[in-house]
C-alpha cells in the first residue's frame, strides 16, 4: 500500500508533481487519445521516473524498517533497541548507500530508469514508511498479551503442533500451541 500511495501522491499532491486528477492518473492508457480530459497536460508526465523511485525508496525503507523490527521476534524495539545487534544496523546502512548510489548516480540512475528525489519527496518516502513500525509494535504487543496461551519455535519443533501455514500470513509471527493438538 505504502508504495503504491507514494506512486499516486507524486502524480497528484507533490509539490513537483503535475498535480492531476485521480480520474487523469486511472485512465492514463488514454492521454494520447482523449484530448477533453488531457487538455493541456503533456502526456510525457507518465514516463516520469520520480513516482517510480517514490515506490522503490518507499519498498526499500520499510524492508530497512522490517529489518530492525526483526531483532526480536516478540519484544518492543524500546526493550530489545537497533544497537542490540550492529550486523542489522551495518546492513541497513549499507543497503541504503546501494539505494542512494543507484538513485544518485547517473549511471546506475540509467539502468534502473530512477531520478533523483528531492526533500520533501524524501520526507514522504519516511512519512509512508514509519506506519510498519505501528504495525509490527501492535502485532508484538497481542503476541505477548497471548504469550500464556502460546509457546516458542523450540517448543513447536520438539511437539510438532503448530497452527497451519495459512494462519501465519495474517500473523507476523507463526506460533504453536501449548494444547495437545492432532497432527
Amino acid at each position: 500500500m505504502g508504495t503504491v500511495g507514494g506512486f499516486i501522491w507524486w502524480y497528484l499532491y507533490s509539490t513537483h508533481g503535475p498535480h492531476i486528477s485521480w480520474q487523469q492518473l486511472v485512465n492514463f492508457h488514454d492521454c494520447a487519445t482523449d484530448k477533453v480530459l488531457y487538455a493541456g497536460i503533456d502526456c510525457g508526465v507518465f514516463h516520469d521516473p520520480r513516482p517510480s523511485t517514490m515506490s522503490l525508496s518507499i519498498l526499500v525503507t520499510i524492508e530497512m524498517f522490517n529489518a530492525l523490527n526483526a531483532l526480536s521476534e516478540n519484544q518492543s524495539l524500546l526493550v530489545v533497541p537497533p544497537t542490540s545487534n550492529p550486523y542489522v544496523l551495518v546492513a541497513c546502512a549499507l543497503s541504503f548507500a546501494l539505494h542512494f548510489m543507484i538513485v544518485y548516480v547517473p549511471f546506475f540512475a540509467g539502468i534502473f530508469h530512477v531520478a533523483p528525489l528531492n526533500q520533501e519527496e524524501w520526507l514522504h518516502v519516511l512519512w509512508a514508511s514509519l506506519p510498519v513500525f505501528a504495525l509490527d509494535e501492535t502485532l508484538k504487543f497481542i503476541t505477548r498479551q497471548v504469550s500464556g496461551h502460546w509457546t516458542n519455535d523450540a517448543h513447536c519443533k520438539r511437539t510438532r503442533k503448530w497452527i497451519a501455514p495459512a494462519a501465519c500470513r495474517c500473523v507476523r509471527v507463526c506460533v504453536c500451541l501449548k494444547f495437545n493438538i492432532p497432527v
